[in-house]
């Protein structure tokens, strides 16, 4: 299962719940392994580095929720 990351223009990506990985996407760019980082706990202060302050923190409450 997938959770994405915001949707429309600001869509970020998607949190891969299943494998903890996370799928970062740019508009206009070819995907590469730079794109897909693994998260094994997403308290981690690179998820804040990768999607910005307020974006860690809404997938945190998401998949808290979901």
């Amino acid at each position: 299962m997938a959770w994405p990351i915001n949707s429309g223009k600001d869509f970020k990506g998607v949190y891969n719940l299943a494998e903890k990985k996370l799928v970062l996407f740019a508009a206009n760019t070819k995907g590469n392994d730079e794109d897909v980082l693994e998260i094994t706990d997403l308290s981690l202060p690179v998820l804040d580095a990768r999607l910005g302050e307020r974006d860690a923190a809404s997938l945190r409450d998401d998949v808290e929720l979901g």
